[in-house]
């Protein structure tokens, strides 16, 4: 995996910060209350909240997840705050081509995959990205299970 694609799981997310912003956007206000939404036992949240300082990412994403927030807002308390202000389209041409790839999706579904090939073949750093955005996914995925 390309060092950019694994930023996310080399950095050590600081568990104080990382609460601060969970208690001030979400309904979670103590241990007990986090425990129950990732799932684990109040001593183990308290155990790593003590002894390591770090706040694990797998915790982070199930908070963004259940919560509706930006993981870049839990972990590193970047705007956007809320995880569908950061899928948003910003450019009004975008817009358009997303509009039109309905359009002919409805008259053949095919063309999506027909779209999609052609646009990585315009664009090979998007095809680029996309495969370090899909191995981090996959990595985090098998962070989650090993959890």
């Amino acid at each position: 995996m390309s060092q950019e694609g694994n930023k996310y799981f080399s950095m050590q997310m600081d568990f104080v910060s990382v609460w601060e912003r969970i208690k001030k956007s979400t309904d979670i206000k103590n241990i007990t209350q986090l425990a129950a939404v990732i799932g684990k036992t109040q001593p183990t949240v308290s155990a790593k909240q003590g002894q390591k300082k770090e706040f694990p990412i797998e915790w982070a994403y199930l908070v963004s997840e259940k919560y509706g927030l930006s993981l870049n807002w839990v972990l590193k308390g970047e705007e956007p705050v809320r995880a569908g202000a950061a899928r948003e389209p910003k450019n009004g041409y975008v817009l358009l081509i997303d509009e039109w790839l309905d359009e002919i999706k409805r008259e053949d579904p095919r063309r999506e995959e027909w779209f999609r090939c052609n646009f990585e073949d315009s664009f090979p750093s998007f095809k680029s990205w996309v495969q370090r955005k899909n191995a981090a996914n996959q990595h985090r995925r098998l962070a989650e299970t090993v959890a």
